[in-house]
């Protein structure tokens, strides 16, 4: 693609960004046209504790899903300028047009560091590149009692078992009355090809009408009675 392009990390002694294999089929650089995506990327958390999502007119929405966890983890973040020849968009993957790779070699050509994440969210929000919600607050789009989080750590599951076999342990943390569900979740999914995981994952938590599956309900339900 013309142009550059950008890759956040926490890590700021990057010369040369080399392929790695991640969730996707072969090895690859990843990198984004917007300097606010990679920043956000740099700020290293995982789908329990932030929430990422687009809102009509395209602008990222960053919500912060655990108390003060912004604050507490605070780190510097450093946005990699790279030469976007290389890179090229691909379809597989949720992210779209907003996120592009490269299979080969990438010198970095420019470090733009940001000393705070926190600091550096707050600075993009009054730029209008993203919009920030700190704990409590949250879109409306995302449930009160955050039922939606079955779905987020059931898709890292499902992307692979044996290297995120923690993520439903991490969710119990701050989440214990979730435990019996994180187990039944688990025992399903471990029965399941690869094909059938991400399908249960997916339907967990549908994002447009703002539901859990009827599995989520029962279960909760079942417990109160």
């Amino acid at each position: 693609m013309e142009g550059f392009v950008y890759h956040g990390s926490p890590n700021g002694d990057i010369k040369v960004f080399e392929p790695r294999k991640s969730t996707q089929k072969g090895a690859y650089v990843y990198a984004t046209d917007k300097i606010e995506i990679a920043g956000v990327f740099g700020f290293k958390m995982s789908s329990i504790e932030k929430s990422l999502s687009f809102c009509g007119d395209n602008t990222l929405i960053v919500t912060e899903r655990v108390k003060n966890y912004f604050k507490s983890h605070d780190h510097p973040v450093y946005i990699y300028k790279l030469d976007g020849r290389s890179f090229d968009y691909f379809d597989e993957n949720s992210w779209g047009k907003h996120e592009v790779r490269s299979p080969e070699k990438v010198v970095s050509l420019e470090i733009i560091k940001f000393d705070s994440a926190l600091e550096m969210l707050k600075q993009f929000e009054q730029e209008g590149k993203i919009k920030l919600f700190l704990y409590p607050n949250r879109p409306n789009f995302l449930p009160s009692n955050d039922f939606d989080l079955f779905a987020a750590v059931a898709k890292i599951y499902a992307f692979n078992p044996e290297r995120n076999c923690n993520v439903f342990d991490r969710l119990k943390r701050y989440h214990p009355d979730f435990a019996g569900f994180c187990d039944v979740i688990k025992t399903k999914m471990d029965k399941m090809d690869e094909k059938e995981k991400f399908q249960y994952a997916a339907g967990l938590y549908d994002f447009k009408t703002h539901k859990c599956s009827q599995e989520v309900y029962d279960f909760f339900r079942d417990k109160t009675l």
